[in-house]
């Protein structure tokens, strides 16, 4: 499992990467693509390449100066594919406890309604 600034680094390269060949990135390329609170610093994407290169997501072709020769694997194509998938689960489930919550409390509304009624017969 990769961490968020990871997982977004890898989602980033298999966006450009789309025809799964190599592409040259600069460091600003990949910098642009985190949001400034995240705090990912050229070092850090640099050791973000690295992590991915060792565990057989990515491959570097070369790097040097800032800049970057990649393409992504099959292993990290999977995962970003994983991943997508989870969110698709994810938001099919929220939509399905949100119907639920809707008419659970629409049921307990208009029965509620009717014990007052019955409660206003009976006196």
């Amino acid at each position: 499992m990769l961490d968020r600034r990871t997982s977004a680094l890898l989602q980033t390269i298999n966006d450009f990467c789309a025809s799964g060949t190599y592409k040259v990135f600069s460091e600003e390329d990949f910098l642009s693509a985190f949001p400034e609170g995240w705090g990912v610093t050229a070092e850090s994407l640099s050791q973000m390449l690295v992590y991915l290169s060792e565990n057989g997501y990515i491959n570097i072709k070369y790097s040097g100066g800032g800049m970057y020769c990649v393409c992504p694997l099959p292993l990290g194509r999977s995962y970003c594919e994983r991943e997508a998938e989870k969110k698709d689960e994810s938001s099919v489930q929220l939509r399905y406890f949100m119907a639920a919550a809707f008419f659970g409390s629409f049921a307990g509304g208009v029965l509620a309604a009717l014990v007052f009624a019955l409660i206003g017969l009976l006196r």
